[in-house]
């Protein structure tokens, strides 16, 4: 390919990868051409070649832009749901495509006419990208394939491994005393009910997706007798029912709405490619739910002999979608439960609401009463609600006993540092720069001038967003009293080795040193992933918050951190009162009982 292409003419170039970049300009790519990146690590020197080239999102056009794909996904489902032929999951398919597709806006909007017709060359990374595959290439080929001047051409990483989390490095003691004992009783109850022949199979429980809530009120069924088994999408091929599904009728129902949103942040010669674009996606997308549908009513037909319902937690999904609609076709109750806290404390969780549980199921089981709110208020719920509280799970870490010695520093930064890449969603309005930037000036300005030690606790990253190591934690290597952690272990197995927790962002990451009772340092960026208003003034009162809007922010969180431990925890024991309250409004409404709760509403509801 190289034979091919003279770099040396191009003085554009799109790239998000340092390695690329070198290889590059071994390769005849001239020094002096325009680089233009997403990516921390090539922006992080401030080369003047080298531009940002997310600058044109100011932080009051960002906001508008992210607070307002909630409003359009809606507008989106409606215009899709009254087409005839159409079902419900077909309709939340297309609204969180949309949803989804903004991230090629987001991208779009950042070039100019110019683009389109002059020479442009993009440097695109082949490589282990994780498991949903290679997302580390922004959609610039897709975006100006129709420039006869526009060339593309691959590097392919020479260090090419990437590892996902898991448990491998936790002692078995340790995972079986937080699991407990209603994990072993539930993994027993799958094999035993696999061993099981159908006819004595007369009631029985699906499981998709499982997770700690859901393992413990399936447990709790299984000691009364209902069968367990879990669910796994194969690779039967199911009807061909696609066929009837009237994509012309929906692409032209949702065009205007597509158009408009489209119009509002492109330059005109983007409109058209980028609704062409979406319309593929979409079509995509119906055609997958509707095939999975297929093959999870396959699977399903095969349990029809028993009373079945399905438990599944997160469905929001194409594949949720397909096997809850299929749940329902065929007259198998769903009920989805909750996983983590973030629903209920972010204030700009809303862009994803077409994906909450309440959305898909019959019965949604929640933590608390402020997350059932949020969910039983979202435009797309469907289903009834049941409070239950938090999992045994959560509640166990308070008990699990401290391994704290002298060689482990007493302090953690659970960082919450994900980058949006090309794989997240924004909830919220801040670059991937930008929030490299921050978490730089917390180790410069806080962190590295503390007179403790502190442990830096990576954020398990398992699908790649970009190819070079993140600056920020390159920057953490520099300073003595900070030991980097980067295995990919979460962050529940380390949480005894600790005396003090510092985290930020208004995700379920909060919701396990919260409920082990550890002293809780809270850090709030107003512009990614914050705390709603009722949430911040609960934070506020039960842990120790700091807003990363207020003045002198770092000194003020360098001198608290600079306390001695024992003081701080001594602070920390005087907001017993006002943290019960927190954890009661915005954790776990009981403080006990969640798995019985919920096989008791199974039971009585479907079973009785």
């Amino acid at each position: 390919m190289l034979e091919n292409l003279d770099l040396s003419i191009y003085k554009n170039v799109f790239c998000d990868s340092k390695k690329a970049l070198i290889w590059a300009y071994k390769n005849g790519l001239n020094k002096d051409s325009l680089i233009r990146s997403s990516s921390p690590a090539v922006l992080w020197k401030k080369n003047p070649n080298v531009i940002h080239i997310e600058d044109r999102w100011n932080k009051k056009d960002f906001k508008e832009f992210q607070s307002t794909i909630k409003k359009n996904s809606e507008d989106i489902y409606n215009a899709t749901i009254n087409i005839d032929r159409t079902t419900r999951e077909d309709a939340l398919a297309v609204s969180l495509s949309f949803v989804e597709f903004h991230k090629i806006i987001y991208k779009a909007a950042c070039l100019f006419e110019d683009d389109l017709i002059k020479p442009r060359l993009f440097l695109k990374v082949d490589g282990i990208g994780g498991p949903n595959g290679n997302h580390m290439n922004a959609p610039w080929d897709l975006l100006l394939k129709g420039n006869n001047n526009f060339n593309s051409i691959n590097y392919t990483l020479q260090e090419n491994s990437w590892s996902v989390s898991d448990v491998d490095g936790v002692p078995l003691n340790l995972r079986m005393r937080i699991a407990g004992v209603e994990t072993v009783l539930y993994r027993l109850a799958i094999r035993l009910s696999e061993k099981l022949p159908r006819w004595m199979r007369k009631k029985q429980l699906l499981v998709h997706n499982e997770n700690e809530l859901l393992i413990e009120i399936a447990s709790n069924l299984a000691l009364k007798g209902v069968a367990i088994k879990k669910l796994e999408l194969t690779n039967n091929r199911g009807t061909n029912e696609y066929k009837n599904i009237p994509i012309i009728q929906i692409c032209e129902s949702i065009k205007p709405i597509v158009h408009n949103r489209l119009k509002e942040w492109l330059v005109p010669g983007l409109v058209d490619i980028c609704e062409k674009l979406f319309i593929d996606q979409v079509s995509k997308a119906l055609y997958s739910v509707n095939q999975l549908k297929a093959n999870w009513k396959n699977i399903l037909d095969r349990e029809n002999k028993s009373i079945n319902v399905l438990i599944t937690g997160a469905p929001g999904n194409l594949t949720g979608f397909a096997l809850t609609g299929a749940c329902h076709e065929i007259g198998i109750p769903v009920v989805s439960v909750q996983h983590g806290v973030t629903v209920e404390i972010c204030s700009s969780i809303g862009e994803v609401s077409s994906a909450y549980d309440m959305n898909t199921s019959d019965y949604c089981f929640t933590y608390n009463r402020m997350s059932e709110k949020i969910e039983k208020n979202s435009f797309f719920s469907r289903g009834k609600s049941l409070v239950i509280g938090m999992s045994k799970r959560h509640f166990r870490m308070k008990r699990i006993k401290d391994t704290i010695n002298s060689s482990c520093p007493p302090i953690v930064y659970i960082s919450t540092n994900l980058y949006k890449g090309n794989l997240g969603y924004f909830v919220g309005w801040l670059t991937d720069y930008d929030r490299s930037l921050n978490e730089r000036n917390l180790i410069t300005s806080v962190f590295s001038r503390l007179p403790h030690k502190i442990r830096y606790k990576t954020y398990p990253e398992d699908n790649r967003r970009y190819v070079d190591k993140d600056p920020a934690i390159e920057c953490a290597y520099q300073y003595k009293n900070i030991e980097l952690f980067e295995k990919k272990i979460d962050m529940r197995f380390l949480l005894q080795q600790h005396q003090i927790v510092v985290t930020s962002s208004a995700t379920s990451t909060i919701g396990w040193p919260v409920m082990a009772n550890k002293p809780t340092v809270f850090i709030n960026w107003d512009t990614h992933d914050s705390l709603s208003k009722e949430a911040y003034i609960s934070f506020s009162n039960g842990l120790f918050l700091f807003d990363a809007n207020s003045e002198h922010f770092h000194e003020n969180l360098r001198e608290f951190l600079s306390k001695p431990i024992s003081e701080i925890v001594e602070l920390w024991d005087k907001k017993e009162v006002a943290r019960k309250d927190m954890i009661q409004r915005f954790f776990s409404e009981y403080s006990s009982g969640a798995g019985k709760r919920g096989q008791k509403l199974i039971t009585a509801e479907y079973f009785s």
